[in-house]
């Protein structure tokens, strides 16, 4: 059963144009946007839902005091009873003020009132939503329409209706009404540092087709380039508006698309907003053979309509680039909710993470000397941000205490007036148990200025977490942590953060995790700063373009394998992503920057061009492991530790180069594989089949159902390399194992010394890293490794005699490089166990590189005229396994 549906108190301020209200501040406070162009403000289009004006400020403030912050001005201020009187406990603040003023003034001042705060009305009936109690809504939606109330529509128990302002009391009265309150509208990140009105670059944008950069840089144009191009996947896109969607039908959009509006008005175009359109070019820019449906939408009850159409069309993937500021954040909200019901219908959901890493703070209620405010820090009671003149301003408050609260806090806004602060708005909802824990204040401001925010307790009996929003501005005082808007935290979505495109710079402003009850969010990060048609020279900033990559990216992967489900493809986009920050899945990067990897699968190509000649001689291969496929039984992907098998692919190339070996090259290639400190087993032969890479012939050695069940135990590791027959060949090595760490060997026993055959066993056995002083460290601190390596006669511990005169030579590769070649052991005498043998040792090998989490190196060693088995030591200290990036050849194959 859902959580019932929570209320959030959309209210508009009474925030007056204060004309000498002075610039400067006593606060060193960040303006709302930055010139650099790095963060992503709101838009005036965001704001569409308020006045162009307010009253005028009258003569002196209602409420003057002495300043809140820094105790500048004497005993702290405290709320007179007047002020503290609160309204009817079912009608959320704004609602209950317009009831007042009808009371007072009749339907021309309650008319005039509404049209200064912004809310929609005509001819004195006001949009709301009654949340109902299970199984009254029926009832409730009888009684109301008796009273005048026209119903718009409905979902679960939340009816959403216009109602004369004269009969609201009324309808907060009737059994069975639990709150009535304005909709919920759905926020987006902007477009960019300007904002995201570019009528003239959408009226002049050039004739070619615009296609997002993040199509190379996630690595979609291979992808395509092999034939994957979401070819019978259907992706729904939710958002508020898709104004001017037809003019790019057949070139930046599909040739046609299918539209459904659950607005009350039916406009899909959201009144003008080009948000959506923006959002299905990146889709259709990644996945230009999947068919897109456009959803809008404009309160929180058609949303959730929405997304039960989502789940009726026989969806593939929904992208959503649209959040609300409130909500639980653990997973267990209405919103979030809604969105495990699509992801249980097998859709994938993209979600925004949100744009508020600077916008946002949290904390606890923290009153140090007793007068019933929060203080963000000590004696500061304040959090304080600079406004430009005619500004809108939107600040959410809400605490870890939903659905229902009984701990009853209040939100104050004040100006800053020559050097004092004026309150100029408050939020005073009543929660006596029946009412969300939410708090907010909504306005514009005359002449901009410096504001700030307090929070009052005004009833409660224990501390509560706060989440504290305001959009389009630094605050002050700001936690990036648990800035997500929900549903990001939904454990259904798949959580899009955003990174620069051409770099993995993290955005400022990208929202973070955990959620509340302490899950990695996002779980993805991707590019934005991406060029559109819709917002043209103005790139397109924020997570609101992150999470249309993604969605891309997931039909591109779903058209590769149809029988994929939503799990296996989050799996297998997480395990692609370059890790960026900490090993593992972080609040910040999540699993790493959305890349895509090599196609799985992939279909041949156009033909190759005109024949260049014959190939050069072919003295030597170097062969890489290109691709990597984790999968179970059944052919599925899986993560690193829920996969029993793998496929391999490799491709040889001429030396230090990347063009391919001739096309008629049909020697065959051998892997191999060692566990943990084991010396080396051949896994099995392959020969060639030809295939095209971005259009290029080449050869592919492919090795399928490669068991690798052993390293579901984050103790085991893999490391495969190969060689190929008849030819001297360099191999990489690529490393598979739920915790890649490194691991030091452990050194075996001598068994005895003995004559050796013709193939010897080569192991790595002793490793010391340290600093330059010889001291020991870590491995993320050392820069050099000392190395130690025993020969012992093949499939025993017998080491070679002490006379023995071998030449051990010692190889390695970064990451995946070709290996290369190091340098030849010492001999030395040493004793273990009591017995002498021989021990070959390598100092002072530069791992320096290692220290970064993202390298890695890998070591073996070769003994000269014999055939050698060595053993795999990896140096570095990130926990996964990193999967190795596809090279493209340079050329088609001779």
């Amino acid at each position: 059963m859902l959580v019932k549906m929570v209320s959030l108190q959309i209210r508009l301020a009474r925030i007056v144009a204060i004309a000498f209200l002075v610039s400067g501040s006593i606060l060193p406070v960040g303006a709302g946007s930055e010139s650099s162009g790095q963060t992503s403000p709101e838009s005036e289009a965001h704001w569409r839902y308020l006045p162009s004006s307010f009253r005028a400020f009258e003569g002196q403030a209602k409420y003057i005091r002495g300043s809140l912050y820094g105790r500048a001005r004497g005993e702290p201020p405290t709320r007179q009873a007047a002020e503290a009187k609160k309204g009817h406990p079912k009608l959320e603040h704004a609602l209950d003020e317009l009831v007042s003023y009808y009371r007072d003034g009749g339907l021309a001042h309650a008319v005039a009132l509404a049209e200064e705060r912004g809310i929609a009305q005509t001819q004195g009936e006001i949009r709301v939503v009654i949340e109902t109690t299970q199984g009254r809504i029926d009832e409730i939606a009888t009684i109301a329409r008796s009273l005048g109330a026209k119903e718009e529509t409905r979902h679960e128990n939340l009816l959403q209706m216009r109602a004369p302002i004269s009969v609201l009391t009324e309808l907060a009265d009737l059994p069975g009404v639990n709150f009535i309150r304005q909709p919920f509208r759905a926020r987006f990140p902007s477009t960019g540092p300007t904002g995201n009105t570019a009528s003239s670059d959408w009226d002049n944008r050039q004739l070619s087709v615009v296609i997002s950069e993040g199509v190379q840089a996630i690595g979609a144009d291979v992808w395509q380039n092999a034939g994957f191009r979401g070819q019978g996947v259907r992706i729904a896109i939710v958002d508020v508006g898709f104004s001017g969607y037809q003019s790019l039908l057949g070139a930046e959009l599909p040739a046609s698309v299918a539209t459904r509006s659950f607005r009350a008005d039916g406009d899909i175009t959201g009144g003008g907003e080009r948000h959506g359109t923006a959002v299905a070019e990146i889709v259709h820019s990644v996945a230009p053979d999947a068919e897109l449906l456009l959803i809008n939408f404009d309160t929180d009850v058609e949303w959730g309509n929405a997304l039960d159409f989502v789940i009726s069309q026989g969806v593939d993937v929904a992208s959503s680039s649209v959040g609300f500021l409130f909500g639980p954040l653990d997973g267990t909200g209405f919103f979030a909710q809604k969105v495990n019901a699509v992801r249980d219908a097998g859709i994938f959901w993209a979600q925004s993470a949100g744009n508020y890493a600077t916008e946002h703070w949290q904390g606890s209620f923290s009153d140090l000397d007793g007068n019933a405010k929060l203080e963000f820090a000590p004696g500061a009671e304040l959090n304080a941000f600079s406004v430009p003149p005619d500004s809108a301003i939107a600040i959410f408050l809400s605490w870890d205490d939903w659905p229902a609260s009984s701990q009853d806090y209040d939100l104050l806004l004040f100006a800053q007036n020559n050097g004092q602060w004026v309150l100029v708005d408050q939020s005073t909802t009543v929660q006596s148990g029946t009412q969300p824990p939410f708090e907010a204040i909504v306005g514009r401001t005359g002449s901009g200025g410096t504001f700030g925010v307090a929070i009052e307790e005004s009833s409660a009996t224990r501390n509560v977490q706060f989440q504290l929003y305001a959009p389009g501005f630094d605050l002050q005082f700001q936690v990036a942590a648990t800035s997500l808007v929900p549903p990001a935290d939904s454990p259904g979505a798949v959580t899009a953060g955003a990174v620069r495109v051409g770099t993995n710079e993290l955005e400022t402003f990208s929202s973070q995790g955990p959620t509340t009850d302490g899950r990695a969010k996002p779980d993805l990060v991707s590019p934005n700063g991406v060029s559109t048609a819709t917002y043209g020279l103005q790139r397109f900033f924020g997570t609101s373009a992150s999470a249309p990559h993604l969605a891309g990216a997931a039909a591109l992967v779903k058209s590769a394998n149809p029988a994929l489900g939503t799990v296996d493809i989050q799996a297998f986009l997480e395990q692609r992503a370059v890790e960026l920050g900490p090993p593992g899945k972080d609040d910040s990067f999540g699993a790493g920057r959305l890349d895509l990897g090599p196609p799985v699968g992939a279909q041949p190509g156009p033909a190759p061009g005109p024949d260049p000649g014959p190939a050069p001689e072919l003295n030597a291969v170097d062969a890489k492991i290109e691709i990597v496929f984790p999968h179970d039984a059944a052919g599925n992907p899986t993560s690193v530790s829920g996969g029993t098998l793998a496929n391999v692919g490799a491709f040889l190339f001429f030396p230090n180069s990347l063009e391919p070996v001739p096309c008629s090259f049909n020697n065959p290639l051998r892997l191999f594989r060692s566990l943990n400190n084991e010396v080396a087993e051949e896994v099995g032969a392959a020969t060639p089949q030809s295939v095209t890479i971005a259009g290029r012939q080449t050869l592919l050695w492919q090795f399928d159902d490669v068991d690798v069940a052993q390293a579901i135990d984050p103790s085991n590791k893999y490391y495969f390399f190969m060689s190929v027959d008849g030819v001297p060949s360099n191999t990489n090595v690529w490393s598979h194992g739920e915790d890649a760490r490194t691991s030091f060997p452990q050194q075996d026993a001598i068994a005895g010394l003995g004559p050796l055959g013709s193939e010897v066993d080569a192991r790595i056995e002793v490793v010391f890293p340290h600093d330059a002083q010889g001291n020991p460290r870590p491995v993320a601190e050392a820069d050099f490794v000392n190395l130690g390596v025993d020969v012992f006669t093949a499939g025993t511990l017998v080491s070679a005699p002490a006379d023995a005169e071998l030449t051990v030579r010692l190889y390695r590769s970064l990451n995946n490089d070709i290996e290369e070649f190091v340098g030849v052991a010492k001999k030395q005498i040493v004793s273990d166990g009591g017995v002498s043998h021989p021990r070959w040792l390598l100092d002072d090998i530069d791992v320096s590189a290692a220290k970064n989490p993202l390298n890695k190196y890998y070591f073996r060693v070769a003994v000269d005229g014999f055939a050698t088995r060595s053993n795999t030591w990896s140096h570095g200290s990130d926990a996964r396994t990193i999967f190795p990036e596809q090279d493209i050849p340079t050329s088609s194959c001779r």
